[in-house]
């Protein structure tokens, strides 16, 4: 995947992260309904539980966008890491479990069609505030990340792009597909 050094515009990083997210989806497709909402073995969350993180991860940062992006709340660039993307790449994909935010974590056990709606609904979400904007607008202002530190919205795109294959990764291995 490209990064954001090697991208033009938002839309770019965002058409990327898109097809991650369809082999995200096209992979909770194939699990059988009783397997969707049930606990792997080897622990950790459902598949519904992961849809579920990954819509409440994307949902709550693109609703933040246009505050983030306005001065209101965030980092302005200066406060923002100049990530290693080569270095970073590798450990966004180590298969190590992250502590996540309590806004992150799922609390509904939902069947498949409704987190299709939801992640669809959440990717529909980032993409209106992100329209219009250039590489420029989102690199001026950022987030604090909980283990990247401060990084700026062209970089939330790359890294929550990952976060997606993570799990994906995380999940097939559970279920004993990889």
């Amino acid at each position: 995947m490209a990064n954001p050094s090697q991208v033009k515009t938002p839309q770019e990083m965002l058409d990327q992260w898109k097809k991650f997210r369809s082999q995200v989806t096209e992979y909770l497709k194939s699990i059988p309904e009783s397997e969707y909402a049930a606990q792997p073995q080897a622990g950790g969350w459902s598949p519904s539980q992961i849809a579920e993180h990954l819509y409440l991860t994307q949902w709550s940062m693109a609703r933040a966008v246009p505050a983030i992006l306005g001065g209101k709340i965030g980092l302005p660039a200066e406060d923002c890491q100049k990530l290693d993307y080569d270095t970073y790449e590798s450990d966004i994909l180590k298969t190590g479990n992250a502590e996540a935010p309590d806004v992150v974590v799922p609390k509904e056990s939902w069947d498949l069609s409704t987190s299709l709606e939801q992640l669809d609904k959440a990717m529909e979400k980032t993409e209106k505030v992100i329209s219009g904007k250039s590489k420029e607008d989102l690199e001026k202002r950022g987030i604090p990340h909980a283990i990247f530190g401060g990084v700026n919205l062209m970089d939330w795109m790359w890294i929550q792009a990952y976060h997606e294959i993570r799990h994906l990764n995380a999940l097939k291995r559970k279920l004993g597909d990889s």
